[in-house]
C-alpha cells in the first residue's frame, strides 16, 4: 500500500507506472475498458479498487503525463481501432511502463487486441495538454508545476518527434513573470 493510500484509508491502487504498463500490454484502452482492465488485475491479485481512488489515480497519473488522455473527438485520429465515443487511454511520455502482478492474463481477459496509436496525432494532443497545464500554471502562480512542465517537455521529445522549445519558452516566462 502507498502513503497516500494508507493515509487515505483506501485500498491500493496501482501506481501510475503500472497503470502504464496496463495501457501498454494494449497500445490504448477505451476508458470503460481501462477502468475495466485495472479491477481485472486487482481481482487477480486478490484486492479490491475503489472506483473513486481509481479515478483519482488515473487522474495523477494523467496530469503527471504517466498515461495520456485522448479526448472523444481526437480518438479515432489517435487511435484509428477506436470509434470515440468516449475517451481513450494510452501510455505516456513520462512512465516507465510496469506491467502489475497477473497483468499478463489481461490481453485474454478483456478479449482486445492490440491497437496501433498515431504518435504524430498523440504528439500534437499531448503539446496542447502541456500548453494547458502551462497556462493553468501560469494563473495560479505555481512556479513548481511550470518547472515540471518544462522537465516533461524533454521527456515528450525523447517519446516523439516534437520540439517543444516554444512551450518551454511560453513556461519559463511564465516563470519570469512569477520568481
Amino acid at each position: 500500500m502507498t502513503e497516500s493510500d494508507a493515509a487515505d484509508g483506501g485500498e491500493e491502487v496501482l501506481s501510475a507506472d503500472e497503470l502504464a504498463g496496463v495501457l501498454e500490454l494494449f497500445g490504448a484502452l477505451s476508458e470503460s475498458e481501462f477502468v475495466r482492465a485495472v479491477n481485472e488485475a486487482a481481482f487477480r491479485a486478490g484486492r479490491e479498487v475503489d472506483d473513486d481512488a481509481l479515478a483519482d489515480r488515473v487522474n495523477a497519473a494523467a496530469e503527471s503525463f504517466h498515461v495520456v488522455r485522448v479526448e472523444p473527438d481526437a480518438v479515432p485520429l489517435v487511435v484509428p481501432a477506436l470509434d470515440g465515443d468516449e475517451a481513450a487511454y494510452v501510455p505516456g511520455p513520462r512512465a516507465w511502463p510496469e506491467e502489475p502482478e497477473h497483468g499478463e492474463d489481461l490481453p485474454h481477459i478483456l478479449d482486445v487486441d492490440a491497437r496501433d496509436v498515431d504518435r504524430e496525432a498523440l504528439a500534437v494532443r499531448v503539446r496542447r495538454q502541456l500548453r494547458a497545464a502551462v497556462e493553468r500554471a501560469a494563473a495560479r502562480g505555481d512556479a513548481e508545476r511550470l518547472h515540471d512542465v518544462v522537465d516533461v517537455t524533454y521527456d515528450v521529445e525523447a517519446w516523439a518527434d516534437v520540439d517543444l522549445a516554444d512551450t518551454r519558452g511560453l513556461a519559463d516566462g511564465a516563470l519570469a513573470n512569477i520568481e
